[in-house]
């Protein structure tokens, strides 16, 4: 799978309103923009984004087989944390990605 394909099933499949399970919490999705930035919620009122950017990140790491937790936590980074389980979340619920025992992230035969 291409890098356009990988993001193409992302975008397809994301739509505002959906329901992100995060480890204490549920989000929602708000929006995706033109530019490819996904808006979700925390909380009430606290606005967050993962970004095409991050997403291309996240998919040369995959496609390297290099992508781990920390990798993510990296390409989310400090500022943006909550962004780490929402990017786990994505690639688990588009079925582009499952993790091993050890926090290593492996593609999925759709995206080899």
């Amino acid at each position: 799978m291409t890098e356009q394909e990988f993001l193409q099933v992302i975008y397809s499949g994301i739509k505002p309103g959906m329901d992100v399970q995060k480890p204490n919490k549920l989000s929602r999705i708000l929006d995706v923009t033109q530019a490819g930035n996904i808006y979700y919620l925390i909380g009430e009122q606290n606005k967050k984004a993962v970004t095409k950017k991050d997403l291309r990140e996240v998919y040369r790491h995959l496609s390297d087989g290099n992508l781990t937790n920390r990798k993510i936590s990296e390409i989310s980074g400090s500022s943006r944390p909550c962004n780490n389980s929402t990017v786990k979340w994505i690639l688990s619920r588009f079925n582009l990605a499952e993790k091993d025992a050890k926090g290593n992230w492996h593609p999925t035969a759709k995206i080899q």
